[in-house]
């Protein structure tokens, strides 16, 4: 969750930059590699996990609450 909270300001490259080392291999810069575009891996799922926290949130909620009621 921490990751989650703080993850895009812990990453040090701009998940949306277009960046000159296409496809590269994990490196001590970026630790994931890169895309085809050059854009960090590592920086990209930072900038993706709150969404995808919060979208399993609401789904988790939903479903509980049909459930809940249909039950």
């Amino acid at each position: 969750m921490f990751i989650a909270i703080f993850g895009p300001d812990l990453a040090q490259w701009d998940p949306y930059e277009l960046g000159t080392k296409r496809l590269a291999p994990p490196s001590a810069d970026h630790w994931m590699g890169t895309d085809q575009l050059g854009r960090s891996l590592w920086s990209r799922a930072l900038a993706g996990l709150p969404w995808s926290i919060g979208i399993a949130a609401v789904a988790t909620t939903l479903s509980l609450t049909i459930g809940t009621l249909l039950g």
